[in-house]
């Protein structure tokens, strides 16, 4: 069973019945306007008092959801000091206080704004300034790779660390830095990145952008053909002949689609796959050959009109003339 939502096969591709969650959102935009109409009849003071209020909630409830428990006072100081708003003596900030209420800033005042690379990069710098997390030292402003396991959301002492949330390999997320920096510059459609992520090889993706810029053609399934052209579908007659589990378990790599139905994948290791069909078939041969048979020939497959001449010899059956039985009584 799943226990995350990148963990479930169609994962990102959310479904949602509008009827059931309509009558919710109205009230949530109902309840929205009411707050709006009540700030607009406080003066400045009590509306300034309200945003710093509801900023302070917000850092400290996000933070609490990852086991990081901030100091309140020093989170609202610090809200109030780049908001420039006074509130008598600001109480002393610690760094980690003020990285996560620059974040979050930047988020909330800014939500418009592309999520680009470089914003990313941002905030993961000013949560980690020192580039360690605790006495551990991690990639910061930068992706993330899978040498020390999966990025994980964990609290609790040492040796009894709590799970919160495991995140997606870095392998099914990877897309080339030069085709984010494409897309970040409008230059590709989020569709099309989209299906560049079904592949991690970065020189491959760039080669097949090269061709795809420069065709009329740009739309995302000729991204998944160029991608996919050297591998085998999970559908194909060789991997239900042999199993799936069968070459996962040879170490055989599935390249999966993240954003696509994919039927199971492609297979990109056609050796691999070639190689189990062989041996099935060689042990299948073998079985009809201990039932007598003097010519057993297997392949992959066989030249087109190989089997033209073939023919399938039907037995029939012919009644004994009445003598032949009791003639044929004293041969036993």
């Amino acid at each position: 069973m799943a226990r995350y939502i990148h963990q479930h096969e169609d994962w990102p591709g959310f479904q949602w019945d509008k009827d059931t969650i309509a009558h919710e959102l109205a009230a949530v935009r109902h309840r929205q306007g009411r707050l709006l109409g009540r700030m607009e009849s406080l003066g400045f003071d009590f509306r300034s008092e309200a945003v710093l209020q509801t900023l302070t909630e917000d850092v400290i409830k996000s933070s609490e959801i990852e086991g990081e428990n901030l100091d309140r006072e020093q989170v609202r100081s610090s809200i109030a000091r780049r908001l420039g708003m006074d509130i008598g003596a600001l109480a002393p900030v610690d760094r980690d206080v003020e990285g996560v209420v620059e974040m979050m800033l930047d988020a909330t005042r800014h939500y418009a704004d592309s999520l680009t690379k470089e914003r990313l990069f941002a905030w993961h710098a000013a949560l980690f300034p020192t580039g360690r997390n605790g006495m551990a030292r991690i990639l910061v402003g930068e992706w993330r790779d899978d040498r020390t396991g999966p990025m994980q959301v964990v609290s609790g002492a040492v040796g009894r660390e709590k799970v919160h949330y495991e995140a997606p390999t870095a392998s099914r997320v990877t897309v080339s830095d030069k085709l984010l920096d494409i897309y970040e510059q409008d230059g590709m459609k989020l569709e099309q990145l989209m299906a560049f992520s079904i592949s991690d090889d970065h020189a491959r993706q760039e080669q097949v952008w090269e061709i795809v810029s420069q065709s009329h053609n740009r739309e995302p399934y000729v991204i998944r053909r160029m991608l996919t052209e050297k591998t085998v579908r999970a559908a194909d007659r060789r991997v239900r002949f042999v199993g799936l589990e069968a070459y996962l378990a040879a170490g055989g790599p599935v390249m999966r689609d993240l954003f696509e139905a994919d039927d199971g994948g492609w297979l990109q290791d056609p050796a691999i796959l070639d190689r189990l069909v062989m041996e099935k078939l060689h042990a299948a041969a073998e079985d009809i050959r201990a039932d007598g048979w003097k010519w057993v020939e297997t392949a992959l497959s066989f030249p087109w009109g190989h089997t033209r001449h073939f023919a399938e010899i039907d037995g029939k059956e012919i009644p004994l003339r009445p003598a032949l039985p009791s003639a044929g009584h004293p041969l036993r």
